[in-house]
């Protein structure tokens, strides 16, 4: 009876995690207050076994996720500095975790991808923000695919590494985060 409990307690925290997410992003945005969002994203780790978010399949992931780490290299072989890949890691995994792991076990792919842009568009209101709707479809793709975070854990760090080091070298596309759609909202 408890064990049932818990588990129809689990399945209506969707909807409030995600609430929370954008309420510790707003803080983070306006406030400059960065904490909560991190505890939130890792919040169905305390919920949920490993394998009911998606961290399963872990050599396989590791052998397919690791193709995905060749794009950054290609971009900006220089990017070893231990933090700056800590951080991007650390980010990978989280929203992997969250997005992918936790929200997909509920909503569909495309809902979660649209999920996934609200938050970016709050830290930083740019066409950039609402084009991350796009690998969010792929990173998504890959979980279901694989059937584990594993893969697009992987895809989202190397996206996200590969992005930063092209929009140093390639100007039209470092703009594309600077036209700010805050006007349009």
């Amino acid at each position: 009876m408890i064990y049932k409990s818990i588990l129809s307690y689990r399945e209506k925290l969707y909807l409030p995690l995600y609430i929370s997410l954008l309420f510790g992003v707003s803080v983070h945005s306006f406030l400059d207050f960065e904490y909560i969002t991190p505890f939130v994203l890792v919040a169905p780790l305390f919920l949920f076994d490993f394998k009911e978010l998606g961290v399963i399949n872990v050599k396989r992931g590791i052998m397919i996720g690791t193709i995905f780490l060749i794009f950054p290299l290609f971009i900006h072989p220089s990017y070893t500095d231990l933090y700056f890949i800590a951080n991007h890691v650390g980010v990978a995994m989280a929203e992997e975790i969250f997005f992918r792991g936790f929200l997909m076990r509920k909503y569909s792919n495309l809902a979660v991808s649209i999920m996934f842009v609200i938050p970016h568009i709050i830290l930083i209101p740019s066409l950039g923000a609402v084009l991350t709707f796009f690998p969010s479809l792929f990173f998504g793709f890959l979980y279901i695919r694989f059937n584990s975070v594993i893969p697009s854990m992987f895809a989202h760090f190397s996206a996200n590494v590969f992005y930063l080091g092209l929009s140093e070298r390639v100007d039209w596309i470092r703009k594309i985060w600077e036209i700010d759609i805050s006007t349009v909202l």
